[in-house]
């Protein structure tokens, strides 16, 4: 009988980011987003904590090697939030956003440099007399058309205080033209949604939005205020984009012909009474169960992909709840919470769960408007936060094709139960200290995807940013017209025998909260026979390189062979 080839990650360089006093230390937020220089084979990355630019050669994927570390003036540069990069004939084009200098609630910027190269490590604006590109407010992510014309920016609009005053900046997507020497700026806005019609629609279609007053003027605070576009994908003809509205669980559709909203897709429910989850960090155990529970998807990042000459997007449905320190604001409590006050009117069965700790006390609950009766006042239908998995979409259509259901789940606590659920926010503590600790609030909260080929098989990767683990899919044949994946392996570097710091200091920390992931195809990789996965983490402040092999996964120490163990 033939063996099974799955497609697994092999682990290949690692490399520790400095911070801008080129110390190395354990979550100091040297790494967020990257972009890849296919001709030079040069990564970018930006750290935004570190207010940097790191720029590594990736031309021998085993030894990683830095050529830059540039520090961004934080006084008058800001934080950079994203890079990224577009190749023509002629040039190479490197775009940076920051964050205003101000506060977060400012107007951001957009700078363009020239390309660094390994024999001239130096960061030159292309217009260094007159070089910011003024956009909206926390622009958290760009992206180029792939003809490199123009340039897209997500301008989140995060709500803050100003001195004392609540700012709830508008969301919008700015779209930067780059035809000629002077670049000319459309912006695209959502203003549409303030209208009591197209408001009501999107409301009852399951489009939320949470901070409706304003807390310090008791004022309507606009929908489109509310409305906050975070990553971004572009269609392979250039002529539109899909921008994911996370808190807002919704996906928007922009016309780059005519510059406006073309759509708003809700992301829907996903229904547990269908799916297991663990929802508790106090059950003592990994203990997945049905419940009568619904989630919002949130989709954070999106991506287009084609497969048998048809379009499709994957979304990573993270969840995000919602919380505004300064305010302070949340869209969500303990069920727990909830249920000592009274807020629910559910069966027996699930009114017990919601007041049990072990089962579903612990967690993040929605309790502004979602699921609540208007009548009585009481949450009949309890809401949670993201999907747990993944999407893949019909890109005309927008119906959902496929979805990962509690897959993603199940596989962490087969493969790597220790890490379950898991996070590294305290240096002090071993990575299994912080097992189960997201369970309650988004859980294997997937971040980052990609997608690529390998000997002949379509494959989509995504990693959890929480828990250090990178997923890998195949887009199987079948017979029918819906999308089909397979499961081809799950991977997480690092040990978890000492604590976050010390495994940090000892090189042996992992991909400790993976931020961002490249995939470098076969005909550019450095490395012979095998594409290129490039992983970039926050938490561990570093960069590592994966290539693909097929064999059965999963397999024992000495090459033997183990068995899946079934779903139940």
């Amino acid at each position: 009988m033939a063996v099974r080839g799955d497609v697994v990650l092999e682990e290949r360089g690692y490399l520790k980011l400095p911070d801008r006093n080129s110390n190395y230390r354990y979550d100091t937020g040297t790494a967020k987003e990257s972009a890849f220089d296919q001709q030079r084979k040069l990564l970018y990355v930006v750290g935004e904590d570190t207010q940097m630019l790191h720029v590594l050669n990736l031309n021998d994927v085993d030894n990683i090697e830095s050529i830059l570390n540039h520090n961004f003036d934080p006084a008058i540069d800001g934080a950079p939030l994203d890079v990224e990069l577009c190749v023509t004939p002629l040039d190479t084009v490197v775009a940076i956003s920051f964050e205003s200098t101000a506060n977060p609630q400012a107007e951001g910027h957009v700078v363009l440099y020239e390309a660094v190269t390994i024999g001239s490590a130096v960061l030159t604006p292309k217009n260094p007399t007159d070089p910011r590109i003024t956009v909206g407010a926390h622009p958290e992510n760009i992206k180029f058309t792939s003809d490199c014309t123009r340039l897209l920016v997500s301008n989140e609009g995060i709500p803050g205080l100003v001195d004392g005053e609540f700012v709830d900046p508008p969301g919008g997507v700015s779209v930067i033209s780059l035809f000629g020497s002077t670049p000319s700026i459309t912006t695209v806005t959502f203003v549409g949604v303030d209208q009591s019609s197209e408001r009501d629609r999107l409301l009852g279609l399951g489009v939320r939005w949470q901070i409706r007053t304003n807390p310090t003027t008791g004022e309507v605070n606009p929908f489109s205020h509310n409305i906050e576009p975070e990553y971004i994908t572009v269609s392979p003809n250039n002529g539109y984009a899909y921008v994911t509205l996370q808190e807002n669980n919704a996906v928007a559709r922009i016309d780059l012909e005519n510059f406006y909203v073309a759509n708003i897709y809700p992301m829907g429910e996903k229904e547990w009474k269908y799916s297991y989850l663990d929802a508790s960090d106090r059950d003592s155990a990994v203990l997945m169960k049905k419940y009568d529970i619904k989630s919002f998807y949130q989709p954070g990042k999106i991506s287009f992909f084609e497969w048998k000459s048809k379009l499709y997007l994957v979304t990573a449905d993270e969840g995000a709840p919602i919380n505004v320190p300064d305010l302070p604001f949340t869209d969500y409590d303990r069920a727990l919470s909830l249920h000592t006050k009274d807020e629910f009117k559910v069966d027996s069965q699930l009114d017990a769960e919601l007041s049990t700790n072990s089962q579903l006390g612990r967690l993040y609950v929605s309790h502004y408007f979602d699921g609540r009766n208007l009548v009585n006042g009481k949450i009949e239908t309890v809401h949670t936060f993201g999907g747990r998995g993944f999407s893949v979409f019909n890109a005309q259509t927008m119906i959902r094709d496929w979805e990962s259901g509690d897959q993603i789940e199940k596989y962490s606590r087969m493969f790597y139960p220790d890490t379950f659920n898991g996070d590294s926010t305290n240096g002090n503590f071993i990575p299994p200290q912080e097992k189960d600790s997201q369970s309650p609030i988004t859980g294997t909260s997937l971040n980052a995807i990609v997608d690529g080929e390998f000997n002949g098989k379509k494959l989509l990767i995504l990693a959890s940013g929480k828990s250090g683990l990178l997923y890998v899919y195949e887009l199987a044949d079948t017979v029918s017209t819906r999308t089909n994946l397979l499961f081809q392996s799950v991977h997480r570097r690092g040990e978890i025998t000492d604590t976050w710091t010390r495994l940090y200091s000892a090189g042996t920390i992992g991909d400790a909260g993976i931020e961002d992931l490249k995939f470098i195809p076969l005909n550019e990789s450095p490395v012979a026979g095998s594409p290129v996965l490039v992983v970039v983490s926050s938490k561990s402040g570093t960069v590592s390189t994966y290539t693909f092999k097929e064999e059965q996964f999963p397999s024992t120490a000495d090459g033997g062979v183990c068995r899946p163990p079934s779903f139940n």
